[in-house]
């Protein structure tokens, strides 16, 4: 058997379909949330929806 790693998933934009694909993504026995890129990345409350994810400032910092 052998080991395989788990998908990782960056997500542009913290809105509303993104907190649900983030969900799915929890539920996932192959890929991880790692990190959010915000326009706004200090806007309180902002991780709260994504557990464990790193808060990226800009969606180019994400991509690169």
């Amino acid at each position: 058997m052998t080991d395989v790693q788990p998908i990782r998933w960056g997500i542009i934009g913290p809105g509303t379909i993104a907190r649900t694909f983030a969900d799915g993504i929890a539920h996932s026995k192959t890929g991880k949330l790692v990190a959010i890129a915000s326009r706004n990345p200090g806007k309180p409350g902002l991780g709260d929806g994504f557990p464990g994810a790193r808060i990226i400032h800009g969606y180019d910092a994400l991509l690169s």
